[in-house]
């Protein structure tokens, strides 16, 4: 989504006595870029209280953030005035709240936050409305677990469908034409045109989609952190509702603009030939099951480390749920600084492999299981920039993503510290029919630039342009994609 303004309140901790500023007498220890700070307060930032025992052994936070992590209380909140393209303009609210702790508490050095809080709305012209709101606690009442909450509702009239497996991989295609389109544009031109200004296949990619989601995740620390099982539970529900035979806006050569009746759309084609499940919705409930393996010096923004997840979705009808199946995902990623010392630049990677067994809803049919985020099908900001969302959906997906992330410039603003990045970076994905096929051929491609910025460390605003073979997408998003 979109952003074009920020606004933020902040509050700190306890005040160091002395450590005056090098060149602001006035200004408060906390409020000083490393840079300027005396001897003796850059060494009381860096002398830090020493950890529990049940993480002696975790890696401590690189002293270049160290120096600019606060004490006490930290509150990120901008508007969200921008453009999707996907969903038109849009206009929403942040707020992400901080609990840092202090430095005389054990796990100031090592641990990202004490705990975080997430609060966020979005409305859009094209009628997508969302609601998102989390709770992230690290090491929970000093004790090495970790609890996750968070809740959802999204609406959105344009959902995308383009098929499942083989088909999705194919060249967009719809039956009122004989051939088919390399551009998406040219595609969705198309689609739009009715002929006989009576009917039209204007939505035959889209459906309409309400989506409810209540989850839950407990981790637990084992070989200092570098090591968390993880157990969650997660209940949703999907309202799903199919255009054909409504009204829609279509182009009529000869009447231009007209309302005309949608015909058959390709859900409920495959619908009809019985190669998917979900066709009505429904409730799901499923149980994860997760094996993490992380050594990232920073979590919010890391410069060296590995991130490997492991990951398993069960969903029964003895969970409650209207579906059964069973999901297998692994993913890997990796952070290498090129030129310590020097500059911040950053090679970042990622690999992923997802899989489902059973009767799963096509809604559920794109999703990479994770240990902190799921996510949701080939194309789009988190995994293959240059496509729509959700553009290759299979029982199988693969996934392979770099970034070169270079921060080029360190600047402290009202009382906030902005970390300002270039990225150039690459994807390429595929979805298969199911879990026996695997191979190299036919795979979608994607590149692009980024600005990004870190605000107080924790929080990273993207602004992604992807360029792929088929289409061109400006992303605007909280975070970097893995």
């Amino acid at each position: 989504m979109g952003l074009c303004s920020a606004a933020q309140a902040q509050g700190a901790g306890p005040e160091a006595p002395g450590a005056p500023a090098a060149s602001d007498p006035g200004a408060k220890p906390e409020d000083l870029s490393p840079e300027d700070l005396s001897p003796e307060e850059r060494a009381r930032r860096l002398a830090t209280a020493p950890p529990p025992a049940f993480m002696a052994d975790k890696s401590r936070i690189p002293d270049e953030i160290l120096l600019e992590k606060r004490e006490g209380r930290n509150v990120t909140g901008f508007p969200e005035l921008g453009y999707d393209q996907e969903n038109g303009f849009v206009l929403g609210a942040q707020l992400q709240l901080f609990l840092n702790g202090s430095r005389d508490d054990g796990f100031f050095a090592n641990a990202p936050y004490r705990a975080r809080v997430l609060l966020a709305a979005r409305r859009t012209t094209g009628e997508v409305s969302e609601l998102e709101f989390g709770v992230d606690v690290p090491y929970a009442l000093d004790t090495p677990f970790r609890f996750r909450l968070g809740f959802t509702a999204v609406q959105t009239p344009i959902a995308n469908y383009y098929g499942v497996g083989r088909e999705t991989m194919r060249r967009l295609r719809f039956p009122g034409e004989p051939g088919t389109f390399r551009r998406r544009e040219n595609y969705e031109d198309a689609l739009r045109r009715s002929p006989d200004a009576q009917t039209t296949y204007a939505r035959y990619s889209q459906w309409r989609s309400t989506a409810l989601r209540v989850s839950g995740r407990v981790e637990h620390d084992l070989l200092s952190g570098v090591l968390r099982p993880l157990l969650g539970v997660a209940l949703s529900y999907r309202d799903v509702d199919d255009y054909t035979n409504r009204s829609t806006n279509a182009e009529s050569p000869e009447y231009g603009l007209v309302r005309a009746r949608q015909l058959s759309t390709r859900l409920r084609e495959d619908h009809q030939r019985g190669r998917i499940e979900g066709f009505r919705g429904g409730f799901d409930t499923t149980v994860k099951l997760g094996l993490t393996y992380d050594t990232r010096d920073f979590e919010p923004d890391p410069a060296s480390g590995l991130f490997v997840m492991a990951g398993s979705e069960i969903s029964s009808r003895y969970l409650a749920s209207e579906f059964d199946y069973q999901r297998l995902s692994l993913t890997a990623t990796g952070y290498l600084d090129l030129l310590p010392g020097f500059t911040r630049l950053i090679l970042a990677g990622r690999v992923a492999y997802s899989t489902v067994f059973g009767q799963v809803p096509f809604y559920e049919l794109g999703s990479f299981a994770r240990t902190d985020q799921d996510l949701e099908g080939l194309g789009g900001y988190q995994t293959l920039r240059g496509y729509q969302r959700a553009r290759f959906v299979g029982r199988s997906m693969a996934l392979a993503s770099a970034e070169l992330r270079w921060a080029f410039a360190e600047v402290d603003f009202l009382g906030s510290h902005f970390r300002l990045m270039a990225v150039g970076f690459a994807d390429a994905g595929r979805a298969f029919e199911d879990s026996a096929e695997f191979h190299l051929r036919n795979w979608r491609y994607g590149y692009g630039a980024a600005f990004r910025f870190s605000w107080n460390l924790s929080t990273v605003i993207s602004f992604d342009y992807g360029l792929s073979r088929e289409d061109s997408v400006f992303y605007v998003s909280i975070g970097h994609p893995f």
